[in-house]
């Protein structure tokens, strides 16, 4: 576990709300970044969690439950931009991409030819107010989670979890 002061956490809330890109749009290109530099290489890809309910699924209106799906992310050539336009590019491609976040992974898989060695970890941002947790204040929603027994299982050698609240807090699993 590493967790990021409330200090930092409050610039980083800043920077999103000049730049209006989300605070893990920001993650995101840091961890390309750093992903970048120990790889030696300005194209990385990385895999992220999305939480959907697409009008492309038969029935989604009468359903109840989590739909999840994993989705690649490629960032290239981020030497030649300053961070803001770093963010600002993620962030419309995040926005492009909505309309595809439900496309199965395995087709996606399928298309490439370096099928599942496209990448090899996860980033998810966990954005579910949980009472207590210090994931997300009190104050900010009226709905809270609490009573909450996650156990998870993945086939990916890292998995990244960020925790957004007053604090920052990633958890790494491996």
């Amino acid at each position: 576990h590493v967790e990021i002061d409330s200090s930092t956490m409050a610039q980083l809330t800043f920077l999103s709300n000049e730049k209006k890109v989300t605070i893990f749009t920001i993650i995101q290109a840091i961890w390309g970044i750093l992903l970048g530099k120990y790889n030696e290489t300005d194209d990385i890809v990385f895999a992220v969690v999305v939480s959907i309910r697409p009008p492309e699924i038969d029935g989604i209106e009468h359903s109840l439950g989590l739909y999840i799906n994993t989705i690649p992310v490629r960032l290239r050539d981020f030497n030649e931009f300053s961070f803001d336009e770093l963010i600002v590019d993620i962030q419309a491609k995040v926005l492009l991409s909505w309309r595809h976040q439900h496309f199965p992974l395995y087709e996606i898989l399928k298309s490439t030819a370096l099928r599942e060695k496209l990448f090899d970890h996860l980033l998810i941002f966990e954005n579910y107010p949980i009472a207590g947790s210090g994931t997300h204040d009190q104050q900010e929603s009226d709905f809270q989670v609490s009573e909450i027994d996650i156990s998870e299982r993945t086939n990916y050698d890292l998995v990244v979890e960020v925790s957004p609240g007053s604090r920052l807090r990633f958890t790494l699993g491996y």
